[in-house]
C-alpha cells in the first residue's frame, strides 16, 4: 500500500508497513500501530527492559514491529534468532542505526543452547511454528531467569506449544491478544480522534 499513500509516519517507515490509513482532507497518510501496541502490552505487565537482554525469534514483518518497540525500551541487547540467518542479519543492520541496544543474530539451532536464555528478561516468538500443533524448535525454557516473560505474538483460544512449554517451566507467559487490543485502540483513536 505504501506507493498509494501521500505520507508515512515515522513508525510506519521504521516498520516498513502500514496497518492504518488516515484520510486527511483527501491526503492518505499511513501509520503503523503494531509497535506501540506491543510496547503498551509490555508496559501493562510492568515489564522494564531497561539495560536487560531480549531474545526475538523470527525476522519477518511482525518481528520488525517488535524490534522497533524493543529498541525504544532501553534494552541492553537483543538477539534475533531466525531460520535464515541472513534475514536476521539484514534486520539487525537496518535497526542498529537507531542507536542502542546492541543487536546480535543467531540461527534457530541456538535455541537449544542454555547460554542464549541465561540473562533474558523477555523471549518473543514471532514465527508460526507452535500454531495448530506444528512442532516448535527445541528451546531450553528453564535456562532463563525466573522472571523471564515468554511472549507469543500468536493469539488463539488455546496456548501455543511455545507458551505451554514456558508455563511448564514455571515462566510467565503472554499471547498476542493484548498487542492486538492496543494496536486496535490506537488505530481507532487515529480514525475517530476519540
Amino acid at each position: 500500500i505504501l506507493r498509494y499513500l501521500d505520507g508515512l509516519s515515522t513508525e510506519a517507515k521504521l516498520c516498513g508497513a502500514v496497518n492504518t490509513v488516515i484520510n486527511n482532507q483527501g491526503s492518505l497518510y499511513g501509520e503503523n500501530t503494531d509497535s506501540r501496541g506491543f510496547f503498551l502490552s509490555l508496559k501493562e505487565r510492568k515489564l522494564s527492559l531497561q539495560g536487560r537482554e531480549v531474545v526475538l525469534i523470527g525476522a519477518g514483518g511482525a518481528a520488525r514491529a517488535v524490534l522497533v518497540a524493543l529498541v525504544r525500551t532501553g534494552s541492553a541487547q537483543i538477539t534475533i534468532v531466525n531460520r535464515t540467518q541472513a534475514h536476521a542479519e539484514n534486520l539487525a543492520q537496518a535497526y542498529q542505526s537507531l542507536g542502542k541496544p546492541s543487536i546480535h543474530t543467531a540461527s534457530l539451532d541456538t535455541l537449544g543452547d542454555a547460554a542464549l536464555l541465561k540473562r533474558a528478561a523477555l523471549v518473543v516468538n514471532s514465527i508460526p511454528p507452535g500454531l495448530h500443533g506444528v512442532p516448535f524448535p527445541p528451546l531450553d525454557y528453564g535456562a532463563s531467569p525466573r522472571g523471564c516473560l515468554f511472549y507469543d505474538l500468536v493469539y488463539q483460544p488455546e496456548p501455543t506449544l511455545f507458551l505451554q512449554r514456558a508455563s511448564q517451566a514455571q515462566r510467565a507467559t503472554l499471547d498476542g491478544r493484548r498487542m492486538l487490543l492496543h494496536q486496535g485502540v490506537l488505530a481507532f483513536e487515529l480514525w475517530t480522534q476519540q
